[in-house]
């Protein structure tokens, strides 16, 4: 089986590969996957239902079992490996924007302090393994090598204020595209 270019997921058949990109290496060992790159290191683990195989710079996965089940778990462990593999050489990255008349993030360490329009400001704690920084007052990027925590965290951060659709106040992605509602109008 050939390989496909790097960091690609394929669907699966019978069998997926995944070219590993010359920046980061990959072991098997004890039924996970490891991989090191410049951002650092992560491990999976794989399911007992797939096995693996390093060859001549590909990761090969193929079902233990050929059923339906395990040939999703072909496709989703291809899709794993890949993230683990641009996560260790450039990282993910996710970015929130804010907007509302008075509401503003500070970022003092690890310590994420948010002014949306409560009667208190409201205090996250940025994940061990994770990096915010601000852009604005109103933009934050969340970025590290697991893009599973790196969505999580946003998702965190989201969740205090999320867009309302009539005025546009609260959290949104930088790439969500949201339409606003029109009022009733009364007769």
């Amino acid at each position: 089986m050939s390989c496909r270019r790097a960091m690609e997921p394929r669907k699966a058949r019978k069998a997926s590969s995944l070219a590993i990109p010359s920046e980061c290496s990959i072991a098997l060992a004890d039924g996970a996957l490891q991989a090191w790159g410049s951002g650092g290191t992560m491990r999976i683990a794989l399911s007992a239902s797939v096995s693996a195989c390093i060859a001549g710079g590909c990761v090969q996965i193929e079902p233990r079992m050929r059923d339906r089940r395990t040939g999703g778990l072909c496709g989703t462990t291809i899709a794993l490996i890949a993230n683990m593999a641009r996560g260790v050489v450039s990282g993910h990255s996710k970015t929130i924007r804010l907007s509302g008349v008075g509401y503003r993030l500070e970022l003092r360490g690890s310590r994420l302090t948010m002014f949306i329009g409560y009667s208190h400001p409201v205090q996250y704690a940025v994940p061990e393994g994770l990096a915010a920084t601000l852009q604005s007052p109103t933009e934050l990027t969340i970025s590290g090598t697991d893009k599973q925590r790196v969505g999580e965290a946003a998702a965190d951060v989201r969740r205090y204020k999320p867009m309302e659709p009539y005025k546009g106040k609260g959290f949104r992605y930088a790439d969500e595209a949201m339409r606003l509602r029109v009022r009733r109008r009364s007769k």
